[in-house]
């Protein structure tokens, strides 16, 4: 059983949240780094993958993977600084058709809101479509898993070194067939991480919204018996106090439960 790290990049959702409030947790919007034998993978490129780009070397080709294209789960890949560097490889996967994707990540760079167009970066980009039945990257087996969420969305399951790590950011609770396929995607994963934006009493005025409560996420990992749970794309007005009081009131029913944090790393 090899060696498997997963590194908490940035952990908010919606927008990004500066301040003394948000600096044990962070403020970063969703970017994921899974690190193994043969390679690592990014997920999602919220404003995280900016630092992770200056601490990225030597990784060829670099694989990242978007669950959705809502802007705070690419708005930092403007800044993402191997784009700018002719050697870097990058091969960037989704769900959806990749001139979808080609035609997203160029909006948000075109002028006269960005001053660098998407095609003048330097990174050779490869647009790879996730196929349902999924594919091998860097060692790794990743199938999509179909969330709930306005446009759709798509988590990961992560086979990797002998563990499984399932990515479920964006996914809103209570359909019975999306919250079945998560379920039996994580069945026995040695990690969850889910979205738990929302108070469990904050879900009615939410309805429809695409996200759940951290009450919604131990319901799910209870039922996929998961070894770990991390509470993942806080809502970015929740302080570092109010997250604490969720990662309370959440172990007193998941004892394996935790606010996931930004510079947090797990090692399986």
């Amino acid at each position: 059983m090899g060696d498997l790290s997963v590194r908490f990049w940035g952990v908010r959702g919606s927008f990004p949240a500066p301040g003394p409030d948000f600096a044990r947790y962070g403020g970063n919007t969703p970017c994921v780094q899974l690190e193994m034998p043969e390679g690592s993978l990014i997920l999602d490129a919220g404003t995280g993958i900016v630092r992770l780009g200056r601490a990225l070397s030597g990784a060829d080709p670099l694989h990242l993977f978007l669950s959705h294209l809502h802007w705070d789960h690419i708005q930092g890949l403007p800044f993402f600084a191997p784009l700018c560097q002719e050697s870097t490889r990058i091969r960037i996967y989704s769900a959806r058709e990749p001139e979808d994707v080609r035609a997203a990540l160029r909006m948000q760079m075109r002028h006269p809101v960005f001053p660098v167009a998407f095609d003048e970066l330097d990174a050779r980009i490869e647009f790879v479509r996730l196929p349902a039945g999924g594919l091998s990257v860097a060692g790794a087996e990743i199938t999509p898993i179909p969330l709930k969420h306005p446009g759709g969305a798509s988590g990961l399951r992560i086979e990797a070194a002998g563990r499984t790590i399932v990515y479920a950011s964006d996914h809103e609770a209570g359909d019975a067939l999306s919250d079945s396929a998560l379920v039996d995607a994580s069945r026995g994963a040695a990690a969850l991480i889910m979205d738990a934006q929302y108070l469990p009493e904050e879900r009615p005025d939410w309805s429809g919204r695409g996200h759940s409560s951290w009450a919604d996420a131990i319901e799910l990992a209870t039922a996929a018996d998961v070894d770990r749970l991390l509470l993942f794309h806080h809502d970015p007005w929740r302080s570092d106090e109010q997250l604490d009081d969720i990662q309370a009131r959440a172990r007193q029913r998941l004892p394996s439960a935790a606010a996931a944090a930004e510079g947090t790393v797990l090692r399986f």
